[in-house]
């Protein structure tokens, strides 16, 4: 993982977390760049937990 600026994102309707990694953004074409993550899936994708 990075040593960057990161930004946690949460969907309160679906409840999916999402982090954007290495975030930046570029002023020549107004744009962000960032690596994303996704760190939970909302409930109705999400299968059981399982162990190793």
């Amino acid at each position: 993982m990075s040593t960057g600026t990161a930004m946690f994102l949460w969907n309160r309707t679906t409840g999916a977390l999402h982090l954007w990694a290495d975030l930046g953004y570029n002023k020549d074409n107004d744009q962000f760049t960032y690596t994303p993550y996704q760190l939970r899936l909302p409930p109705s994708l999400a299968g059981p937990i399982s162990g190793r």
